[in-house]
């Protein structure tokens, strides 16, 4: 499979629409809120202000904050129109593609002309207000969150982390067989095979570029998709056996080491 697909099918993308149509007074979003933010300005323009930070968009143009964080939209036009929605993808501490992004992700008009279609389907919905046009936006507004995150590996847009190492053609390999079967029982030397490099070349570039020995990386990896599995009600000892572990004693004692404390005692105050 390619890069992207297993997140995908791990981790439920959702987009909720916040807002739609002209902008006419500021957009707040507090650093308290879940998940991420996308925001899609159509027409117009509008003033970004986060973390005293000032920048001008002018539509078309798309700003993404992955995670939380506290920042304000507010109409520089009289014709501004704008799309926001709440954007979720799995928790944030357990997908590490989430980790990695940059935030904001900073998208402008000049590499938006191969959305352009999308982004004029999204104008005619939001000023339109047909039956069933907020679901239509949500759902577009998903497709641009995947074309978001492909672009941030294909461009480059980070030099450490996941999206450097899976923008690494090498490393792609072996995170995406890593992502793929986290259940496998995998060594530095199955590792190594799979990007095509040797033992010690693969374990200094996957080091140097991800900022972790790969040891590491699966084992955060595996225990993030456990956390997933034991909110969902799944027992512990079948969840440590679909993320390679042969014993609950030895999730236990791997999940403790990435968390601090027990899968048990972890779900007492983080099950939903």
């Amino acid at each position: 499979m390619d890069r992207l697909t297993h997140f995908l099918q791990r981790f439920e993308l959702h987009a909720q629409l916040l807002h739609g149509g002209a902008l006419r007074a500021p957009l707040d979003r507090p650093r308290a809120a879940l998940g991420g933010t996308l925001h899609v300005v159509l027409a117009g323009g509008v003033e970004m202000r986060h973390a005293r930070r000032l920048a001008r968009l002018d539509g078309p143009s798309v700003v993404l904050f992955p995670r939380p964080l506290a920042h304000r939209l507010a109409p520089a036009t009289d014709d501004a129109c704008v799309l926001s929605a709440a954007v979720t993808f799995g928790r944030g501490d357990e997908n590490p593609m989430l980790q990695g992004m940059p935030s904001p992700l900073l998208v402008r008009k000049d590499d938006l002309a191969d959305l352009k279609p999308l982004l004029e389907l999204m104008r005619m919905e939001a000023l339109g207000h047909r039956c069933g046009h907020a679901t239509m936006i949500e759902r577009m507004l998903e497709a641009l969150f995947i074309r978001l995150m492909r672009k941030a590996i294909e461009s480059s847009v980070v030099d450490a982390g996941l999206l450097a190492g899976l923008a690494e053609p090498r490393l792609a390999k072996a995170l995406t067989a890593m992502h793929a079967a986290p259940e496998a029982p995998w060594d530095l030397d199955q590792l190594a095979a799979a990007a095509g490099m040797s033992r010690s070349r693969f374990a200094a570039l996957f080091a140097q570029v991800m900022g972790l020995p790969a040891g590491e990386y699966l084992r955060a990896w595996r225990i993030g998709l456990a956390r997933r599995m034991l909110r969902e009600g799944r027992p512990i000892k079948l969840v440590a056996a679909e993320v390679g572990y042969g014993s609950a004693m030895a999730f236990s004692r791997a999940f403790a080491q990435v968390v601090g404390t027990s899968p048990r005692r972890w779900l007492l105050s983080n099950g939903d």
